[in-house]
């Protein structure tokens, strides 16, 4: 910082300040704001913004000039040096050469740009004035937020604990958890539709979901309040693992992540932008940068692995839940009922999605682990050893018995492929039933010939290799 002193013969403070304004446009700076006695601007603008701030204050006993960072904080004395070398000398030609018509050319400019600043700053103070208006919560924090982060983050930490990895959690271990899979999901764990929105695949997974979750939430919690958070939070992650579930029908995917419920608070956040409840330029700034990020992260879900599906639901979900949300908004009130009833929604069509599309596969495979236990007990007189064993062939008889009603209560509907292995076990039960009829009546010399044993074998044979063959 430096100061040239005035004669008495110079002029004064604000045509001092005219002739720096001259300065400025000689050198090629740019003269970027005024108040009464200073003239602020950069020597050079590039596409980050400005490489420095130049502060040239005008006092009675002449001009202060300063060259700092163009966040105000103090700048090296090189840039104090070389800027002073560059302006001082051209700010003494002009004092000595300018004509009065670019005197006063400049001392117009620099009223101008004074009115400009003043105008400028109070669009500023009444921006920030309608952005604290809509942020009214600020004042009671982020807990909600910070609860949710919690809450991931401890489920996380569980999970290792309890040994499912830290980078790369296997299926097993994440369906153990809560995971969303069509086959328990629909299979009588609807539960599962949130408890997937805290699960994890690996600790990348989560760190970047917290981190969105964390930039959202300080905005949007200081918007919504903590009730109208964390109802639409819940409720979009419902429906994002319920599209996750509608889009992946019949295909063995495991779902898992707060990424669908962090989709649904973009798409809840999109629609506040597109409305006049926040102020124009943060509104505009935002909904740019919002925008920027929905697309990149919906176009990086195209990879393989990723749940775009989730997202999408979550990013539509939110959306609709932003403008339902918004006459609350507006009338300042609390906005319950409303976000109460959103959370309902969402629980009533998981409900009717659930009960409209049931997958009766986990639970067709817990009885077929029962039939394999009856066919032991069935098969067991068949068995290599000592003759006696053909003395339980009642007992054998009851085993099929047994299998015969585990099937008569698997009339549920099955995917295609299922439904085609049922039908082949049921016959197998049937044949091995007949087979042991007959077996019973030649042990004690009753009609039944071993060419009938024989065709049943045959019969059985042939189911059996259709059961070990693989549909394609």
């Amino acid at each position: 910082m430096s100061t040239l002193a005035r004669t008495d013969s110079e002029p004064s403070g604000s045509e001092d300040l005219a002739l720096a304004y001259g300065a400025f446009l000689r050198l090629g700076w740019t003269p970027q704001w005024s108040f009464p006695q200073r003239l602020a601007g950069t020597s050079r603008m590039e596409r980050k913004g400005a490489t420095d701030l130049i502060i040239v204050d005008a006092f009675a006993e002449g001009l202060r000039f300063t060259c700092a960072l163009p966040d105000g904080k103090e700048g090296t004395a090189g840039m104090q040096r070389d800027k002073e070398a560059a302006f001082l000398p051209v700010l003494a030609e002009l004092r000595a050469s300018a004509s009065s018509e670019e005197r006063a050319t400049w001392h117009t400019a620099l009223e101008q740009l004074e009115a400009d600043t003043r105008a400028e700053l109070a669009r500023q103070e009444a921006e920030q004035s309608a952005l604290g208006e809509a942020m009214r919560y600020r004042h009671q924090g982020y807990w909600v937020t910070y609860g949710l982060i919690a809450l991931n983050v401890l489920v996380f930490i569980a999970m290792v604990i309890a040994g499912a990895g830290i980078f790369e959690p296997k299926g097993a271990a994440l369906l153990a958890w809560g995971a969303n899979f069509a086959p328990y999901t629909l299979g009588g764990q609807p539960w599962r539709l949130l408890s997937a929105c805290f699960v994890h695949i690996g600790i990348l997974h989560l760190a970047l979901n917290m981190y969105g979750l964390y930039q959202l939430g300080t905005f949007l919690e200081p918007i919504l309040g903590r009730l109208r958070f964390v109802l639409a939070y819940l409720a979009t992650g419902l429906l994002s693992s319920l599209a996750s579930l509608w889009w992946h029908q019949g295909e063995p995917v495991v779902s898992a992540g707060a990424s669908g419920a962090i989709f649904g608070l973009f798409g809840l956040f999109l629609a506040l932008l597109t409305t006049d409840l926040l102020p124009k330029n943060t509104r505009e700034q935002l909904l740019k940068s919002v925008g920027l990020v929905i697309v990149i992260n919906l176009a990086y879900g195209l990879k393989g692995g990723i749940d775009n599906s989730a997202h999408i639901g979550g990013l539509v979900s939110g959306f609709a839940a932003g403008y339902a949300l918004l006459p609350s908004l507006r009338r300042k009130t609390p906005g319950t009922g409303v976000a109460a009833g959103l959370l309902v929604i969402a629980l009533v069509f998981c409900a009717a999605f659930v009960a409209s599309h049931p997958d009766n596969r986990l639970r067709w495979e817990e009885q077929e682990a029962r039939l394999v236990d009856f066919e032991k007990r069935g098969m067991a007189p068949l068995q290599p050893g000592p003759a006696g064993g053909m003395l339980r062939l009642p007992n054998a008889a009851q085993a099929w018995d047994s299998a015969r009603a585990e099937l008569s209560a698997a009339s549920y509907p099955l995917p295609p492929d299922y439904s085609r292995r049922r039908d082949l076990m049921r016959q197998y039960v049937e044949l091995r039933s007949r087979e042991n009829g007959l077996l019973q009546r030649q042990f004690r010399g009753g009609p039944g010939t071993m060419d009938s044993v024989q065709a049943i074998g045959t019969a059985i044979d042939s189911v059996l290799q259709q059961l070990n063959t693989k549909q394609e």
